[in-house]
C-alpha cells in the first residue's frame, strides 16, 4: 500500500523505535528465521488488513515454520503498532489499516537485519562470506 509522503514522513520518524523494538524480539530467536520473517514481510506487503498478516504467522507456527512462542511475540508486538498507527492516521488522515500494514513491513525489515546481523556475524569473523 502506498500513502502520501507527509504519512510516510511521520512513519520514517517512528525508525529508531521499531529498529529497538525488533533487536529485542530478535535477541529472543533462537535460530536464524531470515526466510520466515521475509515471507511474512512479503504477506504483509500484499495484505489487505492486520488479521491476514496475523492468520499467516500462525499458519507459520502451526506447521513448524516458526517457532509458537515466538510467533506470539511477533504477533503482540505488530498488533502493538496499531496504536501509533492510530495516531499517525489521525495526525495525517492516512487510513489506519495502510499505516499499520507499512509499520508492520518496516519492523520486519529490521528484524531481518537483525536477525542477519546475529546469525551471520560469527561465520563472516570466522572469515566464511
Amino acid at each position: 500500500m502506498s500513502l502520501d509522503p507527509r504519512a510516510m514522513a511521520k512513519i520514517r520518524d517512528l525508525d529508531s523505535q521499531l529498529i529497538r523494538d525488533s533487536q529485542a524480539l530478535a535477541e529472543a530467536l533462537r535460530s536464524s528465521a531470515e526466510r520466515q520473517i521475509r515471507n511474512i514481510m512479503e504477506a504483509a506487503e500484499q495484505a489487505s488488513c492486520w488479521e491476514a498478516v496475523e492468520l499467516f504467522i500462525r499458519y507459520q507456527a502451526a506447521r513448524g515454520a516458526l517457532n509458537k512462542e515466538w510467533a506470539g511475540q511477533l504477533i503482540e508486538r505488530l498488533k502493538g503498532l496499531e496504536e501509533p498507527a492510530g495516531k499517525l492516521a489521525r495526525d495525517t488522515g492516512a487510513p489506519k489499516t495502510a499505516v499499520h500494514l507499512v509499520l508492520i513491513a518496516r519492523f520486519l525489515g529490521h528484524l531481518i537485519r537483525w536477525d542477519v546481523i546475529r546469525f551471520r556475524s560469527g561465520a563472516q569473523e570466522a572469515g566464511h562470506v
